[in-house]
């Protein structure tokens, strides 16, 4: 998985239904100018876009926005949810476009 992860030029992320990151690439490490990853925050440090990963477990409903980075860049994130057919919402997985 993390070599799949590692090919997209694009940020991703994952997280399970309470939150916790399960998986994440460099390129996204790269947007946020991320370093050491431990936590959602340490990852992209903005809790209103993990605010909406929680959102789309709560609801299994999808969102997209524009999200504004320094230096007049805009990036496009859609977080959709992860459901499984045993288990419903597991998770949401969040495509970051530059």
């Amino acid at each position: 998985m993390q070599y799949i992860l590692s090919s997209f030029s694009d940020g991703v992320a994952a997280s399970d239904k309470d939150g916790e990151l399960t998986h994440f690439n460099p390129a996204l490490m790269k947007m946020f100018g991320s370093v050491e990853v431990h936590t959602p925050m340490d990852l992209v440090p903005d809790r209103m876009i993990w605010d909406s990963f929680r959102a789309v477990v709560d609801t299994e409903d999808q969102r997209s926005f524009h999200y504004n980075l320094p230096g007049d860049r805009i990036i496009w994130i859609t977080i959709v949810p992860v459901i499984s057919e045993s288990q419903g919402c597991v998770g949401a997985v969040g495509l970051f476009k530059d």
